[in-house]
């Protein structure tokens, strides 16, 4: 399962993301969720998640401050960004973040369900390279393991 992270101060909003999402990818993603950016950095230290989907404006800790405090984090997460605002300055930061999507509130179904199969496919594409990348140092590790080594001048 894809573990996705739903950041956003306002309950109904996080229900209904999970609602849509449930009904177009049934039994795909694991969910958790958090109220704000702190309450996210500490599941995120907890178990890193594969997407998180945050808004921008929230008490406590805003979104920006989230991105901010996961530049450190070991595991790359795939960030979606919330906002009700149209603000370039937002856009500028997200840019500076890596995020990958940014969403408009009210989020359009089609909108939300083409990010998420972008980001999906992004994350499989990552694990592809990876797990190619692994099976090539195995494949020279078991190849040095073969090999006969004699020390020059010998034989």
């Amino acid at each position: 399962m894809i573990s996705l992270l739903i950041v956003d101060d306002e309950k109904i909003i996080r229900n209904g993301l999970q609602s849509m999402i449930e009904r177009q990818f049934p039994n795909l993603f694991n969910y958790r969720f958090a109220e704000n950016g702190q309450e996210a950095l500490e599941l995120l230290r907890q178990e890193s998640t594969d997407i998180m989907i945050t808004d921008i404006r929230m008490p406590i800790m805003d979104g920006f401050e989230l991105l901010e405090q996961l530049q450190g984090h070991p595991v790359k997460t795939e960030v979606v960004l919330l906002s009700g605002y149209n603000e370039f300055v937002y856009a500028k930061k997200a840019i500076r973040y890596a995020v990958k999507e940014y969403l408009m509130k009210p989020v359009k179904r089609e909108e939300l369900f083409a990010v998420l199969e972008r980001v999906m496919r992004d994350i499989r594409m990552r694990e592809e390279r990876a797990g190619k990348l692994g099976e090539d140092a195995r494949l020279v590790a078991a190849e040095l393991d073969t090999q006969q080594f004699e020390p020059e001048g010998c034989g």
